[in-house]
């Protein structure tokens, strides 16, 4: 919890007081593990082990829902491509295991989205066509009216030498580091495989037909999408489900976002907690197409706007179509790619609790590649 305390101080600043400071406890203590103590009277080992009621609780400066989305951020980061083991760890694993985390790399990924005003739950968003584009989380755990659950991805890094992946042929996109960032965050199961390059605009020419025919039929694969520019980011999907051409979303949980540049985060499905539709919804596509469905013209914002499902479940992952392909759904897409591969779009979604991955919300595309894992 050493991590996690150090970030809460820095958040909080000077504004808890002179003496009060978040702290942990050692592994082995059972007492209250995370808490903030007043330094200048620290509990007795009573006041440790005794009822709550019975020392002074002392309040954060942190809004509710900003607290629960760093704290699952921490425990998500910790655990991201663990695989559970039969008897379950020892202790000295254990201090083995959190010993070879990059700690540091995740407090400096939450502490630049806290000084952005990312993680700022009232912050109002403002996005696609003056819509608010950040949602309310479903289930949201804020209460006292506070807004939507701040949108916190999990960083990724370069898991070293065991998330090495085996590739069939240099990425034209991805330096290594990326692609060992990306085999630490892939379900444990594929991290370590061998990665095919199944289609590349550098090699096999800028066609979404030619995408969708290499794709059939093979899963699961990790979407990348470089931005044109100077300053454009690299992010992609993983897809749980082959890429098809139909009316319907479909894909599976496994699903998720990604950002590489400027920056390396995650951002997983916000499971729904009290149902919702399922993933073979129709999308809300007119006979012409999406781009038939606004006022947008040709442009890809004017598709991927159409092409979403308004109002949707928290369930729609994939959908791809002759008009183009996108990850997300519930009324904006967390990523859209045209059906030339030459524009794109990309909107804060409440699938995965995303900000928008691109440097602009419509931007054009400098190389896309789909690998298989």
């Amino acid at each position: 919890m050493g991590p996690l305390a150090r970030l809460l101080n820095r958040m909080e600043g000077d504004a808890l007081g002179p003496h009060l400071r978040w702290t942990c406890a050692r592994f082995t203590d059972t007492g209250p593990v995370l808490r903030i103590e007043d330094t200048a009277a620290p509990l007795s080992k009573a006041q440790r082990y005794g009822h709550p009621y019975a020392r002074h609780l002392h309040c954060s400066t942190l809004p509710p829902a900003s607290m629960v989305a760093i704290v699952v951020s921490y425990l998500e980061y910790g655990m991201q491509g663990l695989k559970p083991k039969r008897g379950g760890w020892t202790w000295e694993e254990l201090q083995a295991l959190n010993g070879g985390i990059s700690w540091r790399v995740w407090e400096d990924a939450v502490w630049r989205q806290w000084e952005r005003g990312e993680l700022d739950p009232d912050a109002s968003t403002v996005g696609f066509h003056g819509a608010a584009a950040v949602g309310r989380r479903q289930g949201s755990l804020s209460g006292g009216g506070a807004g939507a659950l701040p949108r916190l991805g999990i960083a990724m890094t370069p898991g070293g030498g065991f998330w090495e992946p085996t590739l069939s042929e240099p990425s034209a996109i991805m330096p290594m580091d990326d692609l060992r960032a990306l085999a630490s965050a892939v379900p444990a199961r594929l991290a370590a495989g061998r990665w095919q390059l199944l289609y590349g605009s550098a090699r096999d020419g800028i066609s979404l037909r030619t995408l969708y025919r290499k794709a059939a039929g093979r899963a699961p694969t990790l979407l990348v999408v470089r931005e044109a520019g100077a300053c454009g980011h690299v992010f992609g999907a993983f897809a749980a489900e082959a890429w098809k051409s139909g009316p319907r979303f479909y894909g599976t949980g496994e699903t998720f976002v990604f950002m590489l540049q400027p920056h390396r985060a995650k951002y997983m499905w916000q499971r729904p907690r009290h149902g919702g539709g399922g993933v073979a919804a129709t999308a809300a596509v007119a006979p012409g197409g999406p781009r038939d469905r606004s006022s947008g013209g040709g442009s890809a914002a004017a598709a991927a706007m159409a092409a979403a499902a308004p109002g949707g479940s928290l369930d729609f992952f994939q959908f791809s179509t002759h008009e183009g392909l996108g990850v997300g759904g519930c009324g904006t897409f967390a990523l859209w790619l045209d059906n030339e591969l030459l524009e794109g779009a990309s909107y804060p979604c409440d699938t995965f609790a995303s900000p928008q991955l691109s440097s602009k919300e419509e931007f054009k595309v400098a190389a896309v590649e789909l690998w298989q894992l």
